[in-house]
């Protein structure tokens, strides 16, 4: 029974401690577990293909645009290059779907 009393006699002044160090900044919190540990990888695998199709679309809509100025042949160099990087594109982010598509839940 005087646990109990100690304890609810301790509360507010624990409660106090802990509302001071939130209010400063100074409230810190660790947590450890497998789960987020396999969250972490997820975000990170997720981070990637996101910046990877972020990639691709900036390569297919820049080298558009140049496959559709008007074609000279001083330019020839520029529009083979871009129509390299055209297919190429494409092509990664085919490659990119069925990797996403083929992925097992």
């Amino acid at each position: 029974m005087m646990n109990l009393t100690q304890g609810v006699v301790a509360l507010p002044k624990a409660i106090n401690n802990v509302i001071t160090k939130v209010s400063k900044g100074q409230f810190r919190f660790k947590i450890t577990s497998r789960e987020i540990s396999g969250l972490s990888t997820s975000i990170d695998a997720s981070t990637d293909k996101l910046v990877m199709g972020l990639v691709i679309a900036s390569m297919v809509i820049g080298s558009s645009v140049v496959l559709n100025a008007p074609f000279t042949s001083d330019y020839r160099p520029v529009y083979w290059i871009a129509t390299f990087i055209y297919v190429s594109a494409i092509a990664r982010a085919v490659v990119l779907l069925f990797k996403i598509m083929n992925r097992r839940p």
